[in-house]
């Protein structure tokens, strides 16, 4: 179900691993809720046409299943749509998540000299990934990380959602003190470590509770919810 974000009272938004930071304009929203007329970027560390395309080639030669995300949308080449899928996540998730993409002829062309917040990976074949890690290794200005088995995502360096919670907490006037947050994948680790209330969730990843003793329910028990009625109001 989609939700007007909007009405949670959520001013700043931190997408693609920390590529960038937008902050709401007013009426409207996210997911499907809002144009981009209706967010403003105040922050982006953006991975260069050159390097990106670089990588997609790697990419292509795995024959792995990746998405571009640019300015906020998601491209794919229209051939590999057909393969979006992965056992990690819910065949009801995978079809909603295609309706959020745009499939086009060749990525490279349909953004063109453009920069990029992201690449991310869906799957690759087993027999490629040993190769694929090899390939990408000799690529610099990277930053790979993962947020579910099988993915591997690419942003520019130094990218994470700790540098840019950092970022925003300067523009704002406040300190990793002020800051609680939750992550269960590999993607969140320098989030939690920056911030000082990083909470893993009970179902995170072991080298996601690795970084952290505060550890949150599972978020099928609502642990998220929780937490913040324990540390924000006392409850």
């Amino acid at each position: 179900m989609s939700v007007n974000v909007r009405s949670l009272g959520v001013d700043y938004y931190i997408i693609s691993n920390g590529a960038a930071i937008y902050q709401s304009n007013g009426a409207g929203g996210g997911n499907g809720n809002g144009s981009n007329a209706d967010f403003t970027r105040v922050y982006e560390n953006l991975v260069p046409y050159e390097i990106w395309t670089a990588a997609a080639a790697v990419f292509d030669k795995a024959g792995s299943t990746y998405e571009v995300y640019c300015d906020g949308e998601s491209y794919m080449n229209a051939p590999l749509l057909a393969d979006y899928d992965t056992p990690a996540l819910s065949k009801e998730f995978i079809a909603e998540l295609k309706h959020t993409i745009k499939p086009v002829e060749n990525v490279a062309s349909a953004l063109r000299d453009r920069s990029i917040e992201k690449i991310s990976v869906l799957s690759t074949p087993g027999d490629a990934a040993d190769r694929l890690a090899r390939d990408l290794a000799k690529i610099s200005d990277i930053t790979l990380c993962s947020s579910i088995p099988g993915n591997v995502e690419l942003t520019f360096a130094p990218t994470s959602k700790g540098y840019a919670l950092a970022h925003l907490c300067k523009k704002l006037g406040i300190t990793a003190d002020n800051i609680l947050a939750f992550g269960d994948s590999g993607n969140d680790i320098e989030m939690l470590k920056f911030s000082k209330y990083g909470y893993a969730m009970e179902n995170a990843d072991a080298e996601v509770r690795a970084v952290t003793n505060l550890i949150a329910p599972r978020y099928d028990r609502d642990g998220v919810a929780a937490v913040i009625n324990r540390v924000c109001f006392g409850e």
